[in-house]
């Protein structure tokens, strides 16, 4: 489905996410690097988004619960998000992964 749209409209599709709620869709390799690569850009925290700035969708809208604003490092941006990674990263430095293996290979 996906290479077919990329054939038919290129790396970057506008979609509609909810009534009068627009978004972007990327499909590209490139297209989705750029969007990574420069979060001062691209936001991931919905609280930035054009929709959310403009008081859409509406409070009772399906959409939140799935996208709106959350505590997590995948919806947060700049010194947050790295405080949120950065005590993920600590957390998960100290799982020794040879243990965690081996305990799984026994069970």
């Amino acid at each position: 489905m996906y290479a077919g749209l990329r054939r038919r409209t290129g790396p970057v599709v506008a979609v509609e996410i909810s009534p009068g709620v627009g978004a972007w869709l990327v499909l590209g390799h490139r297209e989705v690097l750029e969007v990574v690569w420069h979060p001062e850009r691209y936001s991931s925290d919905p609280r930035r988004w054009n929709a959310v700035v403009h008081g859409l969708p509406p409070e009772d809208s399906p959409l939140l619960p799935p996208l709106g604003p959350r505590p997590t490092a995948s919806r947060l941006d700049g010194e947050e998000h790295l405080r949120h990674r950065r005590a993920m990263t600590a957390a998960l430095g100290r799982i020794d992964l040879r243990q965690s293996c081996a305990s799984m290979h026994h069970e």
